[in-house]
């Protein structure tokens, strides 16, 4: 992969606030901006154009995204304060200076970027439906793609994982951590992405019902019906979670503290170890 150079300018001089992303040696240009801020937002240069968007926030803790696409990104934000998709704080917005993307191309990239999000499985994506893929030609394809993969990078430089895919590594021995009862034993790391539950891990078959939220339940069904969790309550990959507490809560069906519950193989807590 060729170095890149991405350009960050604070809008407001805060990075908590609007960002306007651009990439070298690309015409296209992004911007993150929190809910808070979207109506004082209209004047912002290219905030009009066609383009697609990603919502990001959380429910009960689970990270949650959005993938959409509109002709008029501003327009459409702005539906969005209002609508049924309220876990969102932030969205990140995409289009091209000159304006260039049409309808077709937009759907192109938004079915791509739904498929990658979904695949990555880092976030629980909120479209209730797949978008649909338009039909391009091969030239037209090829272009998108590169695009699409621009968007990948600049989303990740801003702070969201939603498209990267875990990272295999050799694990060292050392360095793995246990929590394990009669009911369950997993295995996890520690990784710069968040904590990693190791393939292989075995989960709990039972889910309590009043100590587990309603997101983690609804994470621990989608990764039973992706057959990330098998029949027999293992992990079939090596999954990341945002916190070892995630981690924790999925592979015990009950609330705890990540922390405490992981130990090394001397028996030294999570939040002992430096």
């Amino acid at each position: 992969m060729y170095q890149k150079t991405i350009k960050l300018f604070l809008q407001d001089g805060d990075p908590n606030e609007r960002i306007i992303c651009e990439l070298s040696n690309w015409d296209g240009i992004a911007y993150k901006i929190p809910k808070a801020m979207l109506k004082e937002s209209k004047g912002l240069k290219y905030i009009n154009n066609t383009g697609v968007y990603l919502l990001f926030g959380e429910k009960e803790e689970i990270p949650y995204a959005y993938v959409g696409e509109s002709e008029n990104l501003y327009d459409r934000l702005i539906q969005h304060l209002n609508d049924d998709k309220d876990f969102w704080i932030e969205c990140v917005a995409f289009t091209r200076k000159d304006n260039s993307l049409n309808k077709a191309h937009i759907k192109y990239i938004e079915n791509i970027l739904y498929k990658e999000a979904k695949k990555a499985a880092r976030y629980e994506v909120d479209n209730g439906l797949t978008p649909t893929q338009s039909s391009l030609s091969e030239y037209e394809e090829a272009e998108m793609k590169e695009i699409i993969d621009n968007i990948k990078m600049l989303t990740n430089a801003l702070g969201y994982k939603v498209f990267s895919y875990t990272e295999k590594k050799k694990v060292e021995n050392k360095n793995i951590l246990y929590f394990k009862t009669k009911n369950f034993e997993a295995k996890g790391i520690i990784t710069n992405e968040g904590f990693m539950v190791l393939k292989g891990s075995k989960v709990s078959k039972i889910l309590a019902n009043k100590s587990l939220g309603k997101g983690y339940k609804a994470l621990r069904m989608r990764l039973e019906k992706e057959k990330i969790i098998n029949e027999n309550y293992e992990f079939t990959t090596d999954y990341i979670f945002n916190s070892s507490s995630a981690a924790a809560k999925i592979v015990s069906g009950y609330s705890c503290s990540g922390p405490i519950v992981w130990k090394n193989k001397e028996g030294k807590m999570l939040k002992e170890l430096s």
